[in-house]
């Protein structure tokens, strides 16, 4: 990738929509940057988006458009290294890649299709445009989407009405191995960082005691605060945590993801 973040943005369809427009201030002004290779060791909200080779450029987008908002939503650590802090880095790195899923995968998929219709055909093919549907034909939205999706990806369970539907089939059979692998690296992860002692930039916003339900729908409720306030790109914050993010990006030997 040789363009900046913030050209990747500017070319971006829903560029000019403030509420989007808002959101892509937010993750450039965390300081991220495209990381130059098609591999790094990821850790949410610290280290640089790859450039991932993917059989379509809308699928390479999407993939890279789903490293981009979780930048707005860093796992939590404070480098202390307890087993309450251990949780919390799990609890928030599991909901963050549920709120990121339906962030990406429901709401900017359904932006991007009204945006560029012409990618009806390529966006009606992924997993979760069906899901969504079947969800919004039942009434839910916002939150409870948010819930649903919980419930299916880290409880293998759902709702009554639409147990063994074809949408919710495909769901789990798409998205469930992936959150296993992220699951069993993340302990794996979590070891190295305690074994190198770690230290994070500040990210822990939040209380230890929401569960990770909870902290998913704080989460969320940040995403749409920064839909609604219209952030505007900060040059000297985005600059900041740039040299934040050289300083605390992880590199140690076994490291997975």
């Amino acid at each position: 990738m040789t363009t900046s973040v913030r050209e990747w943005f500017k070319s971006n369809p829903l560029y000019e929509q403030p509420k989007w427009r808002s959101v892509f201030n937010s993750i450039l002004n965390t300081g991220v940057r495209f990381s130059g290779t098609d591999k790094v060791k990821w850790l949410a909200g610290f280290s640089n988006v790859p450039s991932i080779s993917k059989s379509t450029p809308l699928k390479e987008h999407m993939f890279m458009m789903h490293d981009m908002f979780h930048q707005l939503f860093p796992v939590q650590c404070t480098g202390s290294y307890t087993e309450q802090d251990r949780i919390q880095f799990k609890k928030s790195a599991m909901a963050g890649e549920v709120v990121v899923l339906y962030i990406t995968e429901f709401l900017y998929a359904e932006a991007l299709l009204e945006a560029k219709p012409e990618y009806a055909s390529e966006i009606n093919e992924r997993k979760s445009t069906n899901l969504h549907r079947l969800l919004q034909s039942n009434g839910y939205s916002g939150e409870g989407v948010l819930d649903a999706l919980d419930n299916l990806l880290y409880e293998y369970e759902f709702y009554p009405s639409f147990a063994g539907t074809i949408e919710v089939e495909e769901w789990i059979n798409h998205y469930w191995p992936m959150l296993e692998f992220d699951r069993h690296y993340n302990d794996i992860n979590w070891s190295l960082l305690k074994e190198h002692s770690w230290q994070p930039m500040d990210t822990h916003e939040y209380s230890n005691d929401l569960n990770h339900k909870e902290l998913g729908v704080e989460f969320f409720r940040r995403f749409q605060a920064i839909q609604d306030t219209h952030v505007s790109l900060s040059e000297p914050k985005r600059r900041w945590k740039m040299r934040q993010r050289l300083a605390c990006i992880p590199d140690f030997y076994g490291w997975r993801g």
